[in-house]
């Protein structure tokens, strides 16, 4: 097979890039749908004909901060902040490009550098029928393959969902001794600051665990890589809070808001973080209140906006209003903790096993890609 040695800056074809549309105006429905860097294809839609990129052939879409590839073949608006069209010149297969560049994509491409990195890569391109030919043959693959993650990625959505499931079995079942009051009611809620960021003292050598909105992420709180100093904690807002109470992002990119957390150590956070607990412990389980805001995750985020993925942040009094629903006694409640942690640990469980079936078959789309892309004993042209 003779193949041409190509840069890939001397691939591609010059467009003009249409206005970005900021992800505060994404609609939930629209003519045309929104691309930006994150996992799915469409992100949002826009009902503007002057942001549209109108397609006369299919391009590809690069996250510059991501690295997310994505093939499209349909008019589109661009998300803001870092996404770049990529349209191959004639003589390449689209399709094939973007096949190529998921094989090619390096690991090591910095942030915010990971396009200008991408333009020195070298690629090997065959005749326009040979990339057809590849094509037709990865797409027939991938078409199984895609199918068999897709059912995978579902069935461990329905598996997270189980949690959410349980506590909306027990509110509908109207059970006699039932509660229902504002964590506000039941809770103390406090927030922290963050020191001066200027003063080194504050934050050198510190031995104050100081907690940031990622932390949540961990789910159950032992340790966090934040730290202060007493200097630090004594000249700011900075308090510390409840061992044992719930912690809960205000704020944060991504899915962070409205995620929840267990304390489990001695520490203090910064204003993006809220910690909850009871201002009776005898009267709430600490365990329940964080099973059940953990069950309500969607709820909590579409308070700020009817999408769930609105910029605004959450706030003291909104989370003082989220309503809680418990069993009065308090032996039920642990009883019901109980049964929770039994059904976690079995999702957990369950899950490991579908990533690993993930992790499996996007290895076998890698094997694949490079068994028909990176080929022996090629003639140069």
């Amino acid at each position: 097979m003779i193949v041409k040695t190509y840069l890939f800056e001397d691939c591609l074809d010059a467009i003009k890039m249409p206005p970005k549309l900021q992800k505060n105006k994404y609609l939930n429905k629209g003519k045309f749908p929104v691309i930006s860097q994150e996992d799915s294809i469409i992100n949002g839609y826009t009902n503007d004909e002057n942001l549209i990129f109108k397609i006369n052939s299919p391009v590809i879409i690069f996250g510059d901060h991501t690295r997310k590839i994505k093939y499209i073949d349909f008019d589109f608006a661009i998300g803001a902040d870092g996404v770049k069209i990529i349209k191959p010149k004639s003589s390449i297969n689209v399709k094939f490009f973007f096949y190529y560049l998921m094989l090619m994509m390096p690991e090591n491409l910095g942030y915010a550098r990971h396009y200008r990195l991408l333009k020195k890569i070298k690629f090997n391109i065959p005749s326009l029928q040979e990339q057809q030919n590849i094509v037709t043959k990865l797409d027939a693959a991938f078409a199984e393959i895609d199918k068999a993650i897709d059912v995978t990625i579902n069935t461990q959505k329905n598996i997270k969902n189980i949690t959410q499931l349980f506590f909306n079995n027990i509110e509908n079942k109207n059970i006699s001794n039932l509660c229902e009051n504002n964590i506000g009611e039941l809770c103390n809620l406090m927030t922290g600051g963050t020191p001066n960021t200027k003063n080194k003292s504050y934050y050198k050598d510190g031995n104050i665990p100081w907690l940031v909105s990622g932390d949540v992420n961990k789910s159950v709180i032992s340790n966090c890589e934040g730290r202060i100093t007493e200097l630090g904690y004594k000249n700011s807002n900075v308090k510390y809070l409840p061992i044992n109470s719930v912690i809960i992002a205000l704020n944060g990119q991504g899915k962070t808001r409205g995620t929840v957390a267990l304390l489990k150590i001695k520490a203090t956070c910064n204003q993006s973080l809220v910690s909850i607990f009871p201002k009776d412990e005898k009267k709430i389980s600490t365990e329940l209140i964080f099973y059940y805001l953990k069950s309500k995750y969607i709820q909590i985020r579409k308070i700020t906006g009817d999408s769930g993925n609105d910029r605004r942040g959450l706030n003291m009094p909104l989370i003082r209003a989220i309503k809680i629903k418990y069993p009065e006694n308090y032996e039920e409640q642990i009883k019901l903790v109980n049964k929770i942690k039994t059904i976690t640990e079995y999702v957990m469980k369950i899950e490991e096993n579908y990533r690993s079936k993930i992790n499996n078959l996007l290895k076998l789309k890698q094997a694949i890609l490079g068994n028909s892309l990176v080929q022996k004993d090629l003639e140069v042209a």
